[in-house]
């Protein structure tokens, strides 16, 4: 604890805001910002390291990565996914909220759909933040398990399913809502 509170906060904030775009764990940023900048000062920091994985994750794969990543997937049998169009706020909070995926491959696939930043960047900047506050406010459950910080835990997972669950109906509502508005005639690429 003590030589992290000696490491000069400008290369801390730097490394982590450049080190998780390129597969470096982002709970491991969590940790280190909470115990080097606290509650708040870590929020702070983590919401700024964020919009620069978001943004730089987007230019990453709108720009060099992507020719090469169409061919790895195509060669797979593989497409980059599309989002339909209205459903680019939920898809990106499902993403952000659902444990599983690394979270640089999470930034990487949401930029490559091909849906605009903005229609990202808000929510997932907002959802990772708060998900962040569980490390920062927790700490390390596994070295000191209590009782109450693993119904934290618990109840956090519940809102998160039950926040994704209503969020896929949504889309999916939105989706045949949008299917059955399509004429009949009209073909599609």
């Amino acid at each position: 604890m003590r030589l992290l509170q000696e490491v000069d906060p400008v290369l801390a904030i730097t490394l982590m805001a450049i080190l998780p775009l390129f597969g470096f764990s982002i709970g491991v940023v969590y940790v280190v910002a909470g115990m080097r900048f606290g509650m708040i000062g870590g929020g702070l920091v983590i919401a700024a390291v964020t919009s620069v994985h978001l943004l730089g994750s987007y230019l990453l794969t709108r720009g060099f990565l992507r020719a090469p990543l169409q061919r790895l997937l195509a060669r797979r049998n593989h497409r980059i996914p599309v989002v339909p169009p209205g459903a680019e706020s939920g898809v990106a909070a499902i993403v952000a909220l659902v444990p599983g995926a690394p979270y640089f491959l999470r930034n990487y696939g949401l930029a490559l759909t091909g849906m605009p930043l903005r229609k990202y960047f808000a929510v997932c900047l907002l959802i990772y933040t708060a998900r962040s506050y569980v490390t920062l406010a927790l700490g390390d459950l596994g070295s000191d398990p209590s009782r109450e910080g693993l119904l934290w835990l618990g109840g956090i997972f519940v809102v998160k399913v039950a926040l994704c669950a209503w969020l896929i109906r949504r889309i999916r509502l939105k989706m045949r809502t949008t299917a059955d508005a399509v004429p009949a005639d009209v073909s599609t690429f």
